[in-house]
């Protein structure tokens, strides 16, 4: 009898964590679709402003995760522009690079206002990340120009690179980043 009711309250658990989970993945979804609801469907005017819009950050050592620590969670605003903060995700030390996250997070105001974004907005209502040529640039504090690896683009102008592992020793005193994949937008009530 003991046996069952485990097994039973274990079940039971086991689905209640599962309708958490997928409560909050149809929440995080919502969140993004209101935002594209409201600058694409809700009858906003989105306008491009000035692209490429480059932005400077530097990264301190302490984020920089080394080979003993595999992933450092870092999740700090490293700069506020045009109504969005870049926050720097984690970082992540691989087999082949260090690797940093960033994910962005935009304040949108009822009426107009300007914003940041990585995305182009099509007329049809879809969009595709912007990706020119030199997008970044990572100087160390000598103005050593360091290679990178592996760059990657998130939907909600979230952006990636890593930096091949043969490069820590340049980089793990901190280092200046330049980002050049940023459009500057206007949107307002039609």
């Amino acid at each position: 009898m003991r046996k069952k009711t485990l097994l039973g309250l274990s079940v039971m658990l086991i689905l209640i964590f599962i309708i958490i989970l997928v409560v909050v993945q149809f929440s995080k979804k919502d969140q993004i679709k209101g935002f594209e609801n409201r600058l694409k469907n809700n009858g906003y005017e989105i306008q491009e402003i000035q692209k490429p819009v480059s932005i400077n950050v530097h990264i301190k050592p302490e984020w920089i995760a080394n080979k003993t620590e595999n992933t450092k969670k870092v999740e700090v605003t490293i700069l506020e522009k045009n109504n969005t903060k870049i926050i720097l995700e984690n970082v992540q030390y691989r087999e082949n690079d260090i690797y940093f996250t960033f994910k962005t997070s935009t304040k949108i105001n009822k009426d107009d206002s300007v914003f940041l974004s990585n995305n182009v907005f099509n007329a049809d209502g879809t969009s595709h990340a912007y990706t020119p040529n030199n997008l970044f640039e990572i100087t160390t504090s000598k103005k050593e120009i360091i290679p990178l690896g592996q760059t990657a683009f998130e939907e909600n102008s979230g952006f990636s690179f890593g930096v091949p592992v043969e490069n820590y020793h340049s980089i793990k005193n901190g280092f200046d980043l330049k980002y050049s994949g940023f459009i500057l937008y206007s949107y307002f009530k039609n």
